[in-house]
């Protein structure tokens, strides 16, 4: 019997190099999700067609959002009533009606412009001005009421350094801020303390 590797007699194969390399795993890398889970746009509901719904066009939940390496933001409501700019926090909005059907009310106060019709009845508020064909539907301490206004320019990011102290001098503090904005002088108006006009 001949050894193995002997002088004319064939050896056995030489062992496999190890591929010194990592393999490559099979798994898939797991999918990252790019935003919430939830329902796509839906469809407008059947309420008033002249009513145009603030919280539809709102992403966020509140109205104050911190982005990274700049200063917070809030998102407000930008109107004119009486020939002055305001603005009111988007969060304590609900909707923008027209004025039509606004019923005056015999002996209320100098602030109460009148009941809008609708499911509950709206009390209206004359507070910024007593002229006006848009009404800002605003929930304040628990309460919901409108704000008799001209005009709703729509929504503006201000940050919170731009925001300056409230005039002084106020017989009825309606005002709790200030907005320069390119020289035009914004009013930021106070749900609260308009509510404390029911």
């Amino acid at each position: 019997m001949g050894v193995p590797g002997a002088a004319g007699q064939p050896g056995p194969p030489p062992p496999r190099a190890r591929s010194r390399g990592r393999r490559r795993s099979c798994r898939r890398a797991p999918r990252v999700q790019r935003g919430p889970p939830g329902p796509g746009p839906g469809r407008p509901g059947r309420g008033r067609a002249r009513d145009r719904r603030l919280f539809d066009r709102r992403t966020p939940q509140t109205s104050r959002r911190q982005t990274a390496g700049a200063n917070p933001m809030t998102t407000m409501v930008c109107f004119r009533s009486d020939g002055t700019s305001y603005c009111l926090p988007v969060e304590a909005t609900r909707a923008v009606r027209t004025a039509d059907g606004l019923v005056p009310v015999p002996g209320s106060g100098p602030d109460i412009a009148g009941v809008l019709p609708g499911g509950p009845p709206l009390t209206v508020l004359s507070a910024l001005g007593a002229g006006g064909s848009h009404v800002i539907v605003i929930e304040s301490r628990g309460a919901s009421f409108g704000l008799l206004v001209d005009s709703v320019s729509g929504l503006r990011e201000f940050a919170d350094d731009e925001v300056r102290p409230a005039p002084t001098g106020q017989g009825l503090a309606f005002i709790c801020g200030l907005v320069d904005s390119g020289g035009e002088l914004i009013l930021v108006a106070d749900p609260e303390a308009l509510a404390a006009r029911l």
